[in-house]
């Protein structure tokens, strides 16, 4: 159909009343205000990394929610025993030793990037991991790893950063590793969906 094909259809169906449905995008969320507004709410959430009190391995993330009088009573501890988080908490993990927040799927809800740079993959010791626990209107929930570009090596995660890199509207992520430095042009997904990746940094990388 041309363009003006489509117009004179379009004016004919207002004229007899019909609403033209192609004319209507499809609704869709803003990307959320603040990267590190977790549950949408309008305010700034606090997330940070220390290690865990209760005899567990692996390294804590903790979430304080925020209010209208600044960080609230309404705490989350995130680690690789939560359910919904992939992995699992080991000796020497250090889970959460960097952090990045960012609205990485676009749907209202910043999104927290955890770092864990000593994790073991499969048999690979020190392969690190990198791990993205959504956001929602209850808060953060859910994890999907970041699977990492083929020729990344050790480390991986050692260092984050979000930010629009690239001035399309839609959050990229850089990601630090075996002094390496990947960055993964938006299209993030909770299926596992990474959008273009390309390597921008070798060397020292840190």
């Amino acid at each position: 159909m041309t363009r003006r094909t489509a117009a004179a259809l379009a004016a004919t169906l207002l004229a007899t009343g019909v609403t033209p449905l192609f004319l209507t995008a499809p609704a869709s969320a803003a990307v959320a205000k603040y990267y590190d507004d977790f549950n949408g709410d309008g305010r700034r959430d606090l997330a940070y990394w220390g290690y865990n009190d209760d005899g567990r391995v692996g390294g804590t993330v903790t979430v304080v929610y925020g209010t209208a009088n600044g960080p609230g009573t309404r705490i989350q501890r995130i680690h690789q025993d939560t359910a919904g988080i992939p992995g699992t908490g080991e000796e020497d993990d250090q889970f959460g030793e960097s952090l990045a927040g960012a609205d990485l799927n676009k749907d209202g809800y910043a999104d927290l990037v955890v770092g864990n740079s000593t994790g073991h993959v499969g048999s690979q010791q020190y392969r690190g991991s990198v791990t993205i626990v959504w956001g929602s209107a209850s808060g953060l929930s859910g994890g999907t790893t970041l699977v990492p570009k083929t020729g990344a090596y050790g480390n991986f995660g050692r260092d984050l950063a979000t930010g629009d890199f690239t001035g399309d509207g839609s959050p990229d992520l850089a990601v630090v590793g075996g002094g390496e430095t990947w960055l993964y042009r938006g299209g993030l997904t909770k299926s596992g969906g990474t959008g273009s990746v390309s390597e921008i940094d070798t060397g020292a990388a840190r």
